[in-house]
């Protein structure tokens, strides 16, 4: 029920009233507008004619994309892609310089033991108004990312020096939109993030979506995203888009786990 119109000046109002469509987001940074109609079918009749517009260049559905979650044990003696990754002597050539990792996901633990002192700021894209929605998966990739080390508590995380920017676009929704995770991704590039980390994902191409990943490439803005989890050698966006580590998953003796996707 809603689509993602590229245009220039101004979109019919007549067109919007024709069919009940809802302008939601007007420009977002690049050029896209978003529109929400009264029911899918609406919105089918509003593609025709929009597509028809002499001031409209493209106009496609709004992808859905979910997180990529799996459960691990925080313990270090089961963090077994420590030594896979020589963590240790990673982290001791890092120093204690500071890196500001975007994580674009649910909202996350600020009061979480291993993250307390790592969360920079939150901001609820999905529902400005309100504060971000702490969940477990966001919290749970911030932890992977950020954990503090020598603390005694659990395991830690990839450079425990990070400061995390938590950027909530599913605001405790099953998924999250194309025009929200491009808003979010505009958001990390205003406040000078260095990392983006994108822990979901779908099979579905977005241009909103890849119109804001190229600014942040632009930017110089390291951006990783899950493969995802189907076991499959489909495609998972935004992973496969050009310029984005994509991160799969491998078991400890390194081969590929059965979940873990592989699409190029």
């Amino acid at each position: 029920d809603t689509l993602i119109v590229k245009h220039s000046g101004a979109l019919s109002g007549k067109i919007l009233s024709k069919y009940k469509g809802k302008l939601i987001k007007s420009g977002s940074g690049s050029g896209y507008s978003v529109v929400k109609f009264k029911t899918a079918s609406l919105a089918k009749q509003a593609y025709s004619e929009l597509s028809k517009s002499k001031n409209v260049s493209s106009v496609t559905p709004s992808v859905k994309y979910k997180t990529s979650s799996v459960k691990t044990d925080p313990k270090v003696s089961q963090q077994y892609y420590n030594k896979l990754l020589n963590l240790p002597a990673a982290q001791k050539k890092a120093g204690k310089n500071k890196v500001l990792v975007a994580v674009i996901d649910t909202g996350i633990d600020k009061n979480h033991p291993e993250l307390k002192n790592k969360i920079s700021s939150s901001y609820n894209v999905a529902n400005p108004v309100n504060a971000s929605l702490a969940d477990d998966h966001g919290t749970h990739v911030a932890g992977i990312i950020a954990a503090e080390k020598n603390n005694g508590i659990g395991g830690y995380g990839i450079n425990p020096n990070a400061s995390i920017l938590s950027i909530d676009v599913f605001n405790r929704e099953m998924f999250a939109y194309d025009y929200t995770i491009a808003e979010g991704i505009y958001y990390a590039i205003k406040k000078k993030a260095k990392v983006i980390n994108l822990s979901l994902g779908g099979p579905l191409s977005s241009p909103v979506m890849e119109a804001a990943i190229k600014k942040a490439k632009e930017a110089g803005i390291v951006i990783v995203a899950a493969a995802g989890n189907e076991g499959s050698e489909w495609k998972n966006y935004p992973a496969s888009y050009e310029g984005v580590i994509s991160v799969g998953a491998v078991k400890k003796s390194k081969v590929l786990t059965t979940w873990s996707s592989y699409g190029v």
